[in-house]
Formats: structure tokens, sequence, C-alpha cells
């Protein structure tokens, strides 16, 4: 066999097991709605090495979903609770 043979089914290995473990941590993830799972699925194995890498960046093993503390304001340590439905101040147009 030569050496190109090889190395391009090395390569292909590496792309199939990057594929399959991106795949399994956004199966995992309790992140994203399926809409969205579904269409880094298609991402991912579509286009190998983009999606691979574009979906790992979204779907990173120590990402954790939110752990639901503080959803209450009295509970909150002082200035940890940003309630944006009661401020006067637009925080999204740039404007004071």
């Amino acid at each position: 066999m030569s050496i190109l043979i090889i190395a391009a089914i090395f390569i292909a290995i590496i792309l199939l097991a990057m594929n399959i473990y991106v795949t399994y941590l956004l199966a995992k993830s309790e992140f994203f709605e399926p809409v969205q799972k579904y269409s880094q699925y298609a991402l991912i194995w579509l286009f190998p090495v983009i999606g691979v890498v574009v979906c790992y960046l979204f779907v990173q093993p120590d990402l954790e979903p939110p752990s639901g503390r503080y959803l209450n304001p009295d509970e909150a340590p002082e200035g940890e609770f940003m309630d944006f439905a009661r401020s006067n101040k637009d925080y999204f147009s740039g404007h004071d």
C-alpha cells in the first residue's frame, strides 16, 4: 500500500471520529432546542471539517445548562440580579 493511501485512510478515520464525538456531545447537550440540534447535525455531516469546528465551538464539553439560581430577585446577592422587565433604561439601543 502506498503512503498516500495510508495517509488518506488515516485522515478519513480522524474526520469520522471527530464527527462522531461532536455529534455525541450535541446529542447529550440540554442547551439547544431540537430544531437547533438537527441543524447542527446536518452541518456536521454535510460539511465535515467546517461543521465540526463550528459546532464544537458551541457545544463544548464543559458547557452546562443554566443552574436556575437567582430566579427570584429576593434570593440574589446585591448587584447579581438584573431585571430588564422593570428597568427604564434601554440596554440594547445604545442610548441612555
